[in-house]
């Protein structure tokens, strides 16, 4: 992975984690054709999203706020209702000097 990359990455991440803490919504998961309001929790290191799905062939969770996509990420199928979890938060890192 490039340095590019991971700042990329980095940028992305928290652009993510600071509208998932100060937008309130409405966000939704999209997993097949359920799309689903999340309750959102406010957690110590990020915000929580979860949300109660029916049985699903999908193997592919959207996450968006206000219609618009911000992450999409792989799921199991489930044969039964279920509950899907979405965390984003940070993961503080010790300088290594």
């Amino acid at each position: 992975m490039t340095l590019d990359h991971l700042v990329s990455s980095a940028v992305y991440q928290a652009h993510l984690l600071e509208r998932a803490v100060h937008d309130a919504g409405p966000w939704t998961i999209t997993v097949g054709s359920q799309a689903l309001v999340a309750d959102r929790v406010l957690l110590p290191t990020g915000v929580q999203f979860t949300v109660r799905m029916e049985p699903t062939e999908a193997d592919e969770a959207v996450l968006s706020c206000n219609g618009e996509v911000l992450a999409i990420r792989s799921i199991e199928p489930a044969d039964h209702p279920s509950v899907l979890q979405w965390v984003v938060e940070i993961l503080a890192t010790v300088p290594s000097r």
